[in-house]
């Protein structure tokens, strides 16, 4: 994760930290990297959210399943 840390730090989430308090954050919050693939979710509504996600990468898509099965997209990142 810490090869990452020049990336991180033109994220607005670590405006203002130093590089090395940013890898003491990694450090401390247990960060990985982590791949998706293509239509894999990262979350679904019914979880718990008990993590933050920054991509340093691609692309996802908010949607909305309805009762039927279908997927609205609501937005993309």
């Amino acid at each position: 994760m810490h090869r990452y840390i020049d990336i991180l730090r033109k994220n607005d989430l670590f405006t203002g930290i130093c590089t090395e308090n940013i890898g003491k954050i990694l450090d401390y919050f247990n960060a990985k990297v982590c791949v998706f693939d293509e239509d894999e979710y990262v979350f679904r509504s019914n979880h718990e959210l008990n993590k933050i996600v920054v991509f340093i990468e691609g692309s996802a898509r908010i949607t909305n399943a309805d009762f039927l099965g279908n997927n609205t997209v609501l937005s993309e990142l």
